[in-house]
């Protein structure tokens, strides 16, 4: 059977048009009828950032750019990419590039040798024998030999499986895989491309170091088991950490897929693997004084919003030799800010994935909206009030969390307590959220306020902060007031919490 799949104009990519209808496009509509397409639809939300890099990687190298801000400028005040541009780049790769079953060169594969196993080994977030379990969010297969995946969904999988590779038989886990990802989302689908693209010169190394760089589907050596280092930023929002090759087969007259083949594919040498997410535009990282970079992930429990106090600062001090990074986007989104009228979203997205301690499976995955607000951001002494009020409450938390844990230290004397205890600590556990959640609702309120430079902001932040705080702590350890051994421990680390917050350096300016 000839199969063949053009991923150029075969519909596979899910959007929302701007009047709400749902359906799929090819790239070549993706990028073209950007303007009129509201966002992409994915289902899952780890498809959104593995998409959306695969359209930035192939914008960048379509307008070979944009070099500079000015060349930004021009794209964005165009409105819409230049569909002739667009269609004699594709035209100039119909040799089967582009194609998800060519025999040469298939679209984001490699002929490969390997044993042939099935279709739900793409991708962890399926559940079949051997896997583990992928949190709450999977599709279960009990009868693995049977799945068949139609062509376009698996267009779609195979583009995600390659960002957010899990570890598996000594290949390298994908770049997005247990970090945060961060992008802007726009009106469009045109400006969430343009808010996330960033300057491109390769040579001038940026956003990356490179010599050779371009996109996979133009490398003429197929992906191979070489370890090296990415030619540029398209090889490596393109890179394969596995060899996979989608076996089609054809059921009542459509292209399917129900096999694969999977192998070790390139692999970051050392040293690129010990800096790349400093260079990666939408991962923050944890850098080092050596320049050595770790990705920041967002614990399952923590809530989005404490992230915007790093979000406002290009980089803060984490520990004594490391700092946060924050990634490119935000500062493309500050310069923006600071010298164009441009209408930039309030909020940025973020996706975060986790892993257990052997990451060959995902966990879990969550989709967060993090506010940054433009007019905050470019503003920096709007930005001073927002990130001191924020590092107040961080201040505030850690002491919160220090006196319920003494509090907690007095239910265990002895061995005859230790159900008190694992009793306690699950309903401090329990408030501990309880008190981000009930800021959380305030922090609005909060950035309005600095926004209309009210003078009053802060310290009315400050007040709902000493609020929470005390209403958390009263609660947790109300029902503990009855254990004598506990009655006076609660109420003497009560004093130490209010005092706190009467501490000099607490209170609003």
């Amino acid at each position: 059977m000839t199969a063949s799949f053009d991923v150029r104009f075969e519909p596979w990519i899910p959007v929302r048009d701007s009047d709400g209808v749902l359906r799929k496009v090819g790239l070549r509509d993706a990028l073209v009828q950007a303007p009129t397409i509201a966002a992409l639809a994915v289902s899952d939300p780890i498809d959104e950032p593995a998409l959306l890099r695969l359209l930035l990687a192939m914008v960048h190298h379509i307008i070979d750019g944009p070099r500079t801000e000015r060349d930004w400028v021009a794209l964005w005040e165009q409105g819409s990419l230049d569909a002739e541009l667009v269609d004699h780049y594709l035209d100039d790769r119909s040799d089967g590039r582009f194609d998800l079953f060519d025999d040469v060169h298939p679209f984001l594969q490699a002929p490969v040798e390997g044993a042939v196993r099935p279709a739900v080994e793409i991708h962890k977030r399926f559940v079949s024998g051997t896997a583990e379990l992928f949190f709450e969010h999977t599709d279960t297969y009990r009868d693995v030999d049977a799945v068949a995946f139609p062509a376009d969904e698996m267009a779609l999988y195979l583009v995600t499986a390659h960002a957010y590779q899990t570890i598996y038989r000594g290949v390298q886990p994908g770049t997005l895989l247990k970090g945060m990802v961060l992008f802007n989302v726009g009106a469009n689908l045109f400006e969430t491309l343009l808010l996330n693209l960033v300057r491109y010169d390769p040579a001038g190394e940026f956003p990356m170091p490179g010599s050779d760089d371009r996109p996979a589907w133009d490398r003429e050596a197929p992906v191979a088991g070489r370890v090296r280092p990415p030619e540029g930023y398209l090889d490596y929002l393109t890179w394969q950490p596995r060899r996979v090759q989608l076996i089609p087969a054809q059921v009542d007259g459509r292209i399917v897929v129900s096999r694969i083949r999977v192998e070790r594919g390139e692999q970051f040498d050392d040293a690129f693997k010990a800096r790349y997410p400093r260079w990666d535009p939408m991962l923050p990282a944890e850098v080092d004084d050596d320049g050595n970079a770790k990705k920041i992930w967002l614990p399952f429990e923590r809530v989005a919003w404490r992230e915007t106090r790093r979000l406002l600062s290009p980089a803060t001090q984490l520990h004594a030799k490391t700092r946060y990074v924050r990634p490119g986007v935000v500062d493309h989104r500050e310069a923006l800010a600071l010298r164009y009228d441009i209408p930039l979203p309030r909020d940025l997205l973020a996706v975060s994935t986790g892993t257990p301690q052997n990451p060959g499976s995902l966990y879990w995955w969550r989709k967060d909206t993090i506010p940054v607000p433009p007019q905050i951001l470019g503003h920096p002494q709007r930005s001073t009030t927002v990130r001191v009020a924020l590092e107040r409450t961080e201040d505030a938390y850690r002491t919160l969390v220090r006196n319920l844990g003494q509090v907690l230290d007095t239910l265990a004397v002895d061995g005859g307590r230790q159900r008190i205890r694992a009793d306690a600590e699950a309903t401090f556990r329990s408030y501990l959220l309880d008190f981000w959640d009930r800021l959380g609702s305030r922090f609005e309120g909060l950035l309005d306020g600095v926004i209309a430079d009210d003078p009053d902001a802060a310290d009315r932040w400050l007040e709902e902060l000493q609020t929470v705080t005390m209403d958390v702590y009263d609660a947790a350890t109300r029902p503990y007031l009855t254990a004598a051994i506990a009655l006076e421990d609660v109420f003497r680390h009560r004093r130490f919490l209010a005092a706190h917050f009467r501490r000099p350096d607490r209170r609003g300016s």
